[in-house]
């Protein structure tokens, strides 16, 4: 009987460390999926500002940053080098961001920390809001996407 007994204490220790080692791994697990997170949303977030910098997308993103930069015309309606289209590809990027964001794809911090500058310069530029505010008098939905970014990056200002 002794040895009977003590087979279902063996049982029963055996079975609290299986119970352990899964909470444990469940534990790792969770961990490890946030940091793939994270790290998922830096990639992406290093991607999109390599992207609007550069001219692997929009050939004209950096004369339009230099143009906002040095304060110079952007549109050539108003004397400056792009199109209406050229400055639409460079906001999309914006909007991209916006509802990567808004899906929880990139975090709060990672836009905050590569894009708000950008993003707040552009939108705060006269050229640049004042088109934003012209297409949204047509259509309000358009750029709605990054309206409620600039918004969500200005209350952290």
């Amino acid at each position: 009987m002794k040895s009977t007994q003590k087979w279902i204490n063996f049982e029963r220790i055996i079975t609290i460390i299986q119970v352990i080692l899964l909470l444990g791994g469940f534990i790792v697990g969770y961990l490890e999926l946030n940091n793939l997170t994270e790290t998922t949303s830096g990639e992406l977030s290093l991607q999109l500002f390599e992207d609007i910098s550069s001219d692997r997308v929009f050939k004209n993103n950096p004369g339009i940053i230099n143009a906002l930069i040095s304060e110079e015309p952007i549109l050539q309606k108003n004397g400056g080098r792009y199109s209406e289209d050229d400055l639409n590809n460079y906001l999309a990027l914006f909007n991209w961001i916006a509802a990567a964001n808004e899906s929880g794809v990139l975090s709060d911090d990672m836009v905050y920390n590569l894009h708000s500058d950008l993003l707040l310069n552009s939108y705060e530029n006269p050229e640049v809001g004042g088109y934003i505010k012209q297409i949204r008098d047509i259509n309000p939905d358009y750029y709605s996407a990054l309206v409620g970014l600039v918004k969500k990056m200005e209350a952290r200002e």
